[in-house]
């Protein structure tokens, strides 16, 4: 091979890298598609109602209400966005590996309060920055009004356990 061939043969190496490397970014990174949004709110909302379930039984006086209001809200909101979805896009009634994982290191967690109130806020700020992104960018109008309409609790829950966060620390 000489120096011509070899050059060529490490450019195209590096374009089809840089290209798989872009092509392989996350939906987050741009705006998700209706299907995706209906996915990844679907799957928060099952996340805050079992990692809120394993903390009913805590005696922290905020972290008991949290929890309740926790399930209570995206409850509601999970039969909201089956509304929305309207058929056209499957709502999942279960987690992704990433949120199991989570479950996983809430329940074996030596502080799970602190481990809990850590992931909500983590949750709450992926979830505003999600609904807040589908509202302005998203294609789908029953989706995006299900977002604007949702995204005040959101925002609700996320000053509230940054409020607890705050003052456990």
């Amino acid at each position: 091979m000489n120096r011509q061939d070899f050059l060529r043969a490490t450019a195209l190496t590096s374009l089809t890298a840089i290209s798989f490397y872009y092509n392989s970014w996350p939906a987050a990174a741009g705006v998700p598609s209706p299907a995706e949004f209906v996915e990844k709110a679907g799957i928060a909302g099952n996340f805050e109602i079992l990692s809120s379930e394993l903390m009913l039984g805590s005696t922290n006086p905020e972290i008991k209400p949290f929890a309740q209001k926790m399930i209570s809200d995206h409850k509601a909101a999970a039969e909201e966005l089956k509304a929305a979805a309207g058929g056209k896009y499957p709502v999942p009634d279960n987690l992704d590996k990433k949120h199991r994982e989570l479950i996983h290191k809430l329940k074996a967690a030596d502080n799970r309060e602190e481990t809990y109130v850590k992931m909500q806020v983590k949750a709450h700020q992926e979830a505003v920055e999600l609904f807040g992104k589908y509202i302005k960018e998203g294609s789908d109008a029953e989706l995006q009004a299900f977002a604007a309409k949702t995204l005040p609790t959101l925002q609700m829950h996320l000053d509230m356990i940054e409020k607890i966060s705050s003052q456990s620390s």
